[in-house]
């Protein structure tokens, strides 16, 4: 085998092999853009007043669900008589967000959804503008 062909096949192995390590790691990234920027688009598309079902057909499962009066501040709420009269019960919420150990109420990088007593969404808090 002569020298230039050698070289030939050397290039093309480093090629390919560049062209394979591309696919195999880039491929998870482009995959979370992906997702990040269709969650983005659909949690746009919902309005307050639609269903459970509404939001998990456009969002998917959220991360966390916090049953009616299960977050922090109800806790801290049945502690204190004065914050029980000022401080309402926290309604249902789904929790859209990254991965957590301890989740005692929604972050402020968090979106969350909001449902009344009907089980319709009532209000979509959008995470803060100066996380991350």
């Amino acid at each position: 085998m002569s020298g230039n062909r050698r070289k030939h096949i050397w290039r093309r192995t480093i090629i390919a092999s560049v062209v394979v390590a591309l696919v195999v790691f880039g491929s998870p990234v482009c995959y979370l853009v992906y997702q990040r920027w269709t969650f983005a688009a659909n949690i746009q598309k919902l309005n307050v007043g639609e269903s459970k079902e509404r939001v998990e057909e456009l969002l998917g499962a959220p991360r966390w669900r916090f049953a009616k009066g299960s977050q922090i501040t109800d806790v801290l709420r049945k502690q204190n008589l004065l914050v029980w009269l000022f401080v309402p019960e926290s309604p249902e919420t789904w929790v859209y967000g990254s991965w957590r150990l301890l989740w005692l109420a929604p972050a402020e990088d968090d979106y969350a959804i909001e449902f009344d007593d009907a089980g319709c969404v009532s209000r979509i808090v959008f995470p803060h503008e100066n996380t991350r």
